[in-house]
């Protein structure tokens, strides 16, 4: 097993290393399923959210968050330094489509997104 580069953004909040499961939260849908999940077991949360009301019941449910789209100013990184949340940001190149529930990832303080690929 290897960890391979797959996209880089800002890390905006708590910077260090993090790793953990993927846990895909993008669209009204599964923000909906996530709000109505117990909080347990925390993920890394992969997005496509920023801002919006939503927001506080992703941070409380992650490991930490990484959003294709946002800056260091964007509602999901003020929540998450309030949270303690390791956040990236900006993570434009992250291929949602090639990613599922249970991957491994890692976030490195500078911004990158690695993910554990056997092989």
């Amino acid at each position: 097993m290897t960890w391979t580069h797959i996209a880089s953004g800002q890390f905006a909040s708590e910077p260090g290393e993090v790793e953990g499961s993927v846990r895909i939260v993008c669209g009204l849908d599964q923000i909906v399923a996530l709000m109505k999940e117990p909080v347990g077991e925390t993920s890394i949360i992969v997005t496509n959210v920023a801002g919006g009301s939503a927001v506080s019941t992703i941070i409380k449910r992650a490991k930490a968050i990484v959003s294709t789209i946002g800056g260091p100013l964007s509602h999901i990184v003020v929540v998450a330094r309030d949270y303690s949340v390791p956040c990236i940001v900006g993570a434009a190149d992250l291929p949602l489509d090639q990613l599922s529930n249970g991957d491994r990832l890692r976030l490195s303080a500078d911004g990158r997104v690695e993910i554990l690929r056997e092989g």
